[in-house]
């Protein structure tokens, strides 16, 4: 039994560094964030229209040392970092736009507009009920 109480420890220890390392590289990180969260919120796709934020997304991957698939269930993106053996953690986000006006006044608000070929438009106050 010590030895597992020992590994957990090395896994917690070994954890923690991990963690420090990203929050010291994290201030590095935010401005090109923000940049691209603002450029994909100011340009919004319909759900299984997003070709432009799907190839923001795998480009940004493949930068980042990840091996990428694409066209998951049409417009999904898959990234795949492997780090030897040990957990596996796995994360999801949507990257649709929802057909409201945005009304938020801020520098990057959308304008677009676009229709999902039925009633739907992004950036049209209009909501199917």
């Amino acid at each position: 039994m010590a030895n597992r109480c020992c590994k957990v420890s090395h896994m917690e220890e070994e954890t923690r560094k991990r963690s420090a390392a990203v929050r010291a590289n994290l201030s590095s990180l935010l401005p090109e964030l923000e940049s691209i969260y603002k450029d994909i919120h100011a340009h919004p796709e319909l759900s299984l229209q997003e070709i432009r934020t799907a190839c923001i997304a795998a480009d940004h991957l493949r930068a980042a040392g990840y091996e990428v698939a694409t066209g998951v269930g049409k417009m999904g993106v898959v990234g795949l970092l492997e780090n030897g053996a040990g957990p596996t953690i796995m994360l999801r986000a949507d990257m649709d736009a929802l057909p409201v006006k945005e009304a938020t006044g801020l520098p990057y608000a959308s304008s677009a507009t676009a229709t999902d070929g039925g009633e739907d438009r992004a950036g049209d106050a209009r909501l199917r009920p």
